[in-house]
């Protein structure tokens, strides 16, 4: 399922993403791991579900509204997949 709890949590969890009252800093989002930017992607997408305009989203989450609209169109052309994190094989055996 898509939704993985509620995203007053994720924010809470995360802190320094996205607007923060007591003016924390922003974290840039690529210096997550890469499955902190997976949870990011579906939890964002899962919030723009919910009902909240997607520039709404990317200001709470501390992304750009392009990115969240290129997430939601990858979701919507493939579906919940298309969030996962990429897979990097990186290079192969060097042969003796």
């Amino acid at each position: 399922m898509l939704i993985l709890g509620s995203t007053r949590q994720w924010l809470h969890d995360y802190p320094n993403l996205g607007a923060h009252p007591l003016g924390v800093q922003k974290r840039d989002a690529r210096t997550l791991s890469p499955d902190a930017q997976e949870a990011l992607r579906k939890r964002a997408v899962a919030t723009v579900l919910g009902g909240m305009k997607q520039y709404e989203v990317a200001q709470a989450f501390g992304v750009s509204a392009y990115i969240v609209s290129q997430w939601m169109k990858r979701f919507r052309a493939d579906g919940e997949h298309a969030l996962d994190a990429p897979i990097h094989r990186g290079r192969g055996p060097t042969p003796c």
